[in-house]
């Protein structure tokens, strides 16, 4: 729940929190932006529509209420508190990072599973190293990495009669 009042030099803004630890309560303000905290973790924030003075700004904790004071760059009254057009663009660029995380993950998911499905076979030969590699669905790997193995014995055995 929050509320906010106003006169020409100040901009008070009251939240309403389910229960505050007055000594946890700090706040960050710059000239545009609000963001208050309880134990170091966010609670609420706002992307100012006005600027502000941040260094002349306060916070004061009552009981299960914030109240913060901020001291407004200019005396005009002001129309709105948050800049909407600025919250929907942190909005959509929330979501955009949401999306590319998401595809991203499903991306390294695959890969990890690649990796995981993946095994390769090193078998000495004359001193050369073969290299051989299996990959595939997981429940086939195991499988088929007895079968190479066996087959790269095999083929390192003939390989060694030949010579």
């Amino acid at each position: 729940d929050m509320q906010w009042y106003q006169n020409e030099t100040f901009v008070t803004v009251s939240l309403k929190l389910c229960s505050v630890d007055n000594r946890s309560v700090t706040a960050n303000f710059t000239d545009r932006q609000c963001t208050v905290y309880t134990a170091g973790i966010p609670v609420w924030s706002c992307h100012l529509a006005y600027p502000i003075v941040p260094e002349k700004c306060k916070i004061r904790p009552a009981g299960k209420r914030i109240e913060l004071k901020l001291k407004k760059c200019s005396p005009e009254l002001w129309n709105e508190l948050e800049d909407l057009k600025k919250k929907r663009e942190l909005e959509e660029a929330k979501k955009h990072i949401e999306n590319v995380e998401t595809s991203g993950r499903g991306e390294m998911l695959s890969e990890e599973k690649e990796e995981q499905v993946s095994v390769d076979i090193n078998k000495e030969c004359d001193g050369e190293t073969v290299n051989f590699a299996v990959g595939g669905k997981q429940d086939n790997v195991a499988m088929e990495t007895e079968e190479l193995v066996q087959e790269v014995e095999d083929t390192v055995a003939v390989e060694s009669m030949d010579t």
